[in-house]
């Protein structure tokens, strides 16, 4: 992502730790050859009927702290039309914030119940 920057800036304290603010563009696509296991538009991956993502521009900001650490993570891309049959984009945004860096964790699974395969989902697009 940073190879991606257009900006940098400082940006404050987040979290008790002064960040630099990067931002940049990238596309689907290239996200998708860094991480094959990308998935996007409702859990679908970047191929098939999915395939015109791959060159979707992806705005993103990456607040990383001074000991080099995330801190905070946004991205937008707007959807094409012709996927979602009607005259509105949909616009996807995810904002991550991250904290507590070195902290212990403790991280109960939930119930086998509880737990659901990809398999036992169903999505519109698939048959």
């Amino acid at each position: 992502m940073l190879a991606t920057t257009t900006a940098k800036r400082p940006a404050g304290v987040y979290d008790g730790t002064r960040t630099t603010l990067y931002e940049g563009s990238t596309t689907i696509g290239a996200l998708f050859r860094l991480n094959p296991r990308l998935w996007v538009a409702d859990l679908q991956k970047p191929t098939g009927p999915y395939a015109s993502y791959r060159k979707l521009p992806v705005k993103w900001r990456l607040w990383l702290g001074a000991d080099q650490l995330v801190r905070r993570c946004q991205t937008r891309y707007d959807e094409p039309d012709s996927l979602w049959n009607d005259k509105d984009r949909r616009v996807t945004t995810a904002d991550v914030r991250l904290s507590g860096w070195g902290d212990p964790i403790d991280i109960k699974p939930p119930p086998a119940e509880l737990v659901a395969t990809r398999d036992e989902l169903v999505f519109p697009d698939e048959d």
